[in-house]
């Protein structure tokens, strides 16, 4: 029997799914397809049952699954947060090989949106963002300012920070010996601190943290999900072309010399320029999101 194909379109605009639902979807099987045997599957699938027994260990964890719905006669028929599900598959340890690319796109893209909420909630920016935020707010030069900011996290002078960690990160030797304006961030008080000491000409100052101004509001707004930024849209449309193509990120193919690689093949279904799709995947490369075998 020929299983039918997956509509994502249909399943990219469901919010909550049932955890059969979410587990059938991640190994590539239709929950929608009318010959579908449910009973038959969940029973002698062995991946399926696999897949299965895990996520129902993790579905009371607050850290995977934020809302949910109890199912009333099963624990399968809970429903769950598509895009937590998704991020879940995706971030499963030990890894889950084979998750369809649309699947894996709706757990990355939830992902990165869980990150860039919250270092815009903290009022953190890497470096090529600050520099892009003075020349848009001051008129300055981003390639002038960015060089200073450079120098300022490896001489010491502003503080900065690894993604995702709040200890400050250091550079020298036995630890880092370049910066990268992609990856470390800094806090938004610090760079103020530095631009009144270092450049107090320039007017602009960072605004408060969502944050901090939350500590002081008597009545808290709640924190909206941000737009994703540029770079971060960038770096989804990279890890969804890898996908697309067959491959896992962080399982890449050695190339092989003076034949073109997953990179090469990446970027030719990407409308980037030679600059943004190298700077993109440099950052990905970096941070550990795509790796070589």
């Amino acid at each position: 029997m020929t299983p039918s194909p997956i509509d994502w379109a249909y399943w990219k605009n469901q919010r909550f799914v049932k955890v059969w639902e979410a587990v059938l979807l991640s190994v590539g099987i239709n929950p929608r397809d009318e010959k579908l045997n449910l009973a038959d599957t969940l029973a002698n699938h062995r991946e399926v049952k696999r897949r299965m027994e895990r996520m129902l260990s993790d579905l009371s964890k607050p850290d995977f699954f934020s809302v949910k719905r109890k199912g009333r006669a099963h624990p399968i028929r809970s429903r769950v947060d598509l895009k937590e599900a998704a991020a879940w598959f995706i971030q499963s340890q030990p890894p889950l090989e084979g998750i369809p690319p649309h699947l894996g796109y709706i757990g990355e893209q939830y992902l990165l949106a869980q990150q860039e909420a919250r270092k815009k909630h903290s009022g953190r920016y890497t470096l090529e963002e600050a520099a892009e935020k003075l020349a848009a707010e001051a008129g300055e030069r981003p390639e002038v300012i960015l060089q200073k900011l450079k120098a300022a996290a490896l001489n010491g002078s502003l503080p900065v920070h690894e993604p995702g960690r709040n200890a400050r990160y250091e550079y020298g030797p036995g630890q880092a010996s370049q910066v990268h304006e992609f990856y470390e961030e800094a806090y938004w008080s610090d760079l103020n601190e530095w631009l009144n000491k270092h450049e107090p000409q320039i007017q602009f100052r960072f605004p408060i943290s969502t944050a901090e101004e939350m500590l002081t509001a008597t009545s808290p707004p709640p924190v909206a999900t941000p737009p994703l930024s540029r770079h971060v849209s960038q770096e989804l449309a990279i890890m969804n072309a890898i996908r697309g193509l067959g491959f896992e990120p962080t399982q890449l193919p050695t190339p092989h010399t003076g034949k073109p690689g997953v990179k090469a093949a990446v970027k030719k279904g990407l409308n980037f320029s030679e600059s943004v799709f190298q700077k993109a995947w440099e950052r990905l490369r970096y941070s550990g999101q795509i790796a070589n075998k």
